[in-house]
């Protein structure tokens, strides 16, 4: 229980896209889950805690990147060094730390040499691994002289170094996604409506990385346009407007979703959550019902 957090769900949540939340006045809450599938069959959703990305970064399972950081051991202060050893361990591991608090997919390894062979004397040298695109020098203090001055120039520089690898190193595990949007009542379709895809924990990981390099390659240092995905805490936004039939195609990466739907007259009171295998061969199917809108003033006239 501390290292996984399960979801506990059925077939139910599979069934969650032909699902409505209808009004009932005969239950206690006044809304009733309408669905046409059986509940029977479980599944469970593991979601990766800090622990057990831990325990993968240490063991370097599916881990694409790994950050290796050669730090000088010479003894010190001498006649010919300055300074203090612990200079050097210490920026190890402070670079570690917010590495490990930055990217948890990334694993940190410090001095990686045989046991016979030393670091060179003065050297604080960060390199970014890629197994498949090569390595790449994040910084030196052999060829500056100095110190980084802020630890955010080095995690700046890992995250652009990302973002140039991602496309040659992520593979596209994107499934074929179908949003429709439904009057809850009539279960009429709602032409042109538009539809809020919100996407959490590592699926806005992936769409942030994989459209910042695809807009940066499309761009070729001109300036950029605000298009696609919206950066925002912890989810990162997809707002498209449906087409006549009600219906959004689209392409996601393998992940956890909330999913909104607007139009005149109408409102979303809850989100649909959906799931996306990555590399799925079957669409997944959403429907999102929308209630229509109660008129609030004319709730107030009658309460007069």
């Amino acid at each position: 229980g501390d290292i996984v957090r399960y979801y506990l769900t059925s077939e139910r949540y599979n069934a969650a896209a032909p699902c409505m939340l209808v009004r009932d006045p005969r239950v206690e809450s006044g809304w009733r889950l309408q669905t046409t599938a059986k509940v029977t069959v479980g599944s469970v959703v593991v979601e990766l805690l800090p622990a057990l990305q831990s325990m993968l970064r240490q063991g370097g399972l599916g881990m694409p990147y790994s950050l290796e950081i050669d730090y000088c051991t010479a003894r010190r202060p001498t006649q010919s060094l300055r300074g203090k050893t612990s200079d050097y361990s210490n920026s190890f591991k402070a670079v570690a730390g917010a590495v490990a608090r930055a990217f948890p997919a990334i694993r940190v390894v410090g001095n990686p040499r045989s046991g016979f062979e030393s670091p060179r004397v003065g050297c604080f040298e960060v390199t970014l691994v890629d197994d498949s695109a090569g390595r790449t020098l994040l910084f030196s203090k052999l060829q500056t002289g100095k110190w980084p001055k802020r630890m955010e120039n080095i995690l700046s520089r890992i995250q652009g170094a990302m973002e140039t690898l991602a496309p040659q190193s992520m593979p596209d595990d994107r499934s074929q996604v179908l949003v429709s949007v439904l009057d809850a009542v009539t279960r009429a379709p709602l032409p042109w409506s538009v539809v809020e895809v919100h996407a959490l924990g590592l699926a806005a990981q992936k769409l942030v990385l994989a459209n910042k390099a695809a807009s940066a390659e499309a761009n070729s240092g001109k300036r950029k346009k605000k298009k696609g995905a919206q950066e925002g805490g912890e989810k990162t936004l997809y707002r498209v407007q449906a087409d006549g039939k009600g219906e959004l195609h689209m392409r996601l990466p393998g992940g956890r979703y909330e999913v909104w739907g607007l139009s005149d007259g109408y409102e979303c009171e809850y989100p649909l959550e959906m799931t996306v295998r990555p590399f799925s061969k079957h669409r997944v199917v959403a429907k999102v019902a929308l209630l229509p809108a109660t008129n609030k003033s004319d709730e107030g006239g009658e309460g007069e």
